[in-house]
C-alpha cells in the first residue's frame, strides 16, 4: 500500500475517534419535590429554602458542579437541578442537604431539624426524567 494512501486512513481513522470522544457522562436534569407530614414543605415568610446535591464522598459542603437547585417553588415544593453550566448533573451517588435563610437572618432552620440524622443519599441514574421526593419528617427520598 503506497504511503499516501496509509497516511489517509490514518487520518480517517483519527478523525473518526476524535469524533466519538466524550467529555464525560452526560448529564441530567433532576427534579423534585420536598415534602412535610404528606404535602408540600411550607416556607416560612421571607424563607428560601434550597436543596442540595453533593457527590458522595465529596468533601462536606463541597456540591457537585451546580448542585444546588433553584429555590425550592412555596406553592408546591417542587425544585429542579441543572448543573452549574446547565448540563445537569452527573449519573452517580448524592448525598442530599437541605438549607434555608430567612431574610438576612443567616439562620438556617435544618441545622436543628436535621441534627444527629444519617446522611441522605440518592442514586441519579442517566435517564433523563428522573423526579426525587425528599420528605423532611421521615428523612428519606424516593425516586419517581
Amino acid at each position: 500500500m503506497p504511503l499516501s494512501r496509509t497516511v489517509l486512513y490514518l487520518a480517517i481513522v483519527l478523525v473518526a475517534l476524535g469524533c466519538n470522544k466524550s467529555d464525560g457522562p452526560k448529564g441530567v436534569t433532576v427534579r423534585g419535590r420536598l415534602v412535610q407530614n404528606g404535602q408540600p414543605f411550607k416556607a416560612l415568610p421571607n424563607e428560601d429554602v434550597m436543596v442540595g446535591f453533593s457527590p458522595v464522598g465529596a468533601a462536606p459542603g463541597q456540591a457537585a458542579p451546580g448542585a444546588s437547585s433553584d429555590l425550592v417553588k412555596p406553592v408546591d415544593g417542587s425544585f429542579t437541578l441543572t448543573g452549574r453550566d446547565k448540563k445537569g448533573l452527573p449519573p452517580g451517588k448524592y448525598t442530599v442537604s437541605l438549607s434555608s435563610q430567612v431574610g438576612y437572618s443567616g439562620d438556617n432552620r435544618f441545622e436543628k431539624m436535621l441534627a444527629g440524622k444519617p446522611p441522605l443519599v440518592v442514586e441519579v441514574g442517566p435517564e433523563e426524567g428522573q423526579t426525587f421526593i425528599i420528605d423532611v419528617d421521615k428523612w428519606s427520598a424516593s425516586k419517581q
